[in-house]
């Protein structure tokens, strides 16, 4: 192992001096605690104005939800190797299983959207069409983009395929 000095420093980093590395690294460390204590508040403020939305999910859109999560599966799947056959005899179960186990997390999901698009409605929060989420929400609402606009999933779930645009509940 290199001995941990000046030169090490200097060799690892933009820094000149073992010292400034060391605060570097924990200025960067109580950042990102910092960072992920933000992130943890406010996934649990969301949490709790989920648990307290009440809603009722049309079940239309939760089972393309539920599609789409299995569109997911399989192709997690399919990029280890894995044929849905392969699956279904190694785990001794079905398709309708593995929805049937969906449902809940897809109903998470809508709401989650829901939630989220409602505080940033009511806090008055608009994205601009350079991120995802405001590239999302400007081809959702038609003010831009036109075709099938797909952002290479960039997504993560949280938004269905955008197959069709939607428009207060109703496709345009």
């Amino acid at each position: 192992l290199p001995e941990l000095d000046d030169e090490f420093a200097a060799e690892v980093s933009e820094f000149d001096t073992l010292e400034d590395f060391k605060a570097n690294i924990k200025a960067k460390i109580k950042e990102q605690k910092i960072a992920d204590g933000n992130r943890q508040k406010e996934d649990q403020a969301v949490e709790k104005a989920v648990a307290n939305a009440t809603m009722e999910i049309p079940e239309a859109m939760l089972n393309t939800q539920v599609k789409q999560m299995y569109d997911e599966f399989g192709q997690r799947m399919q990029m280890q190797g894995i044929s849905e056959e392969m699956y279904y005899e190694y785990t001794k179960s079905k398709k309708e299983d593995i929805t049937s186990q969906m449902k809940d997390d897809a109903e998470k999901r809508i709401k989650y959207r829901y939630v989220i698009e409602e505080i940033a409605e009511a806090e008055k929060i608009d994205f601009t069409e350079k991120t995802v989420i405001g590239a999302l929400s400007h081809y959702v609402s038609g003010t831009i983009y036109s075709g099938n606009f797909q952002p290479m999933n960039a997504n993560f779930g949280i938004v269905a395929p955008l197959e069709y645009k939607v428009k207060g509940g109703k496709k345009v």
